[in-house]
């Protein structure tokens, strides 16, 4: 029985780089999700009988983007999986993601045909957290503008006070978001493991999916090696201390 796709190719003007062409960039964009589609339809003995186009903003609800909505009635019409060439190209947003898994057969080609949801779910995390700190620092360049003097078209806080709470505020929440960071990396590192991957497997994997480390950096084997040894040295410390 031939295994049927329906491939989804999404932009939004968001994806455009500065110094591009805005028309150029989108069609290169459409054409470098379409190129890795294919290669996986015919890698893995897929056949496409449909390939659908949407300009919209990731940010979207389900409800909002009806080229996708039409594609997953369709898929189940005609028992099709629905194929993007990466995750973020459905949403960056968890519940959107986690939702949309319920709806249809799925598959996001730089994930792989066979990921465990709790990995799609884990990745739909941090590509949550990646446009999250995109925010965070425009924010803080805004703030720091701020307490240059540069005026914004609102209020300028000059209370040394105000500032002092402010960033003990930020520090915290930072503090927190390590924390969560370091315990989701400890589930998905934990199942690479447990999969026989190497260090520098792991560290390949991780930035062919374009998660960054908690500092935005890359991955490298050494760096799977530190936070592993990390890891082991609390949970001893942990059992010492019951």
């Amino acid at each position: 029985m031939t295994k049927k796709l329906i491939a989804y190719l999404r932009v939004s003007t968001e994806d455009r780089k500065s110094g591009q062409d805005e028309e150029e960039a989108l069609r290169l964009g459409i054409e470098a999700q379409r190129s890795a589609i294919r290669q996986f339809a015919e890698q893995s003995g897929y056949q496409i009988i449909e390939e659908v186009e949407e300009r919209a903003s990731g940010k979207l609800g389900y409800e909002d983007r009806p080229v996708l909505h039409n594609a997953v009635i369709k898929a189940a019409k005609l028992g099709a999986t629905v194929v993007v060439s990466k995750l973020d190209r459905l949403s960056r947003d968890v519940e959107f993601v986690a939702g949309f898994i319920k709806r249809v057969k799925f598959i996001a080609v730089a994930l792989g045909e066979d990921v465990e949801p709790m990995l799609i779910h884990l990745y739909a995390t941090f590509a949550e957290k990646e446009r999250n700190m995109i925010s965070d620092r425009t924010t803080a360049a805004l703030i720091s503008l701020k307490e240059q003097g540069v005026e914004l078209g609102y209020a300028n806080h000059k209370d040394p006070n105000t500032i002092i709470v402010a960033r003990a505020k930020g520090a915290a929440s930072n503090a927190a978001k390590a924390d969560e960071f370091a315990g989701k990396m400890k589930t998905i590192i934990g199942l690479f493991i447990g999969k026989g991957m190497s260090y520098r497997q792991i560290a390949a994997e991780l930035n062919a999916q374009g998660i960054k480390t908690a500092r935005g950096g890359a991955w490298y084997s050494t760096t799977i090696s530190n936070m592993v040894n990390r890891w082991a040295a609390e949970d001893d410390e942990v059992a010492l201390n019951q």
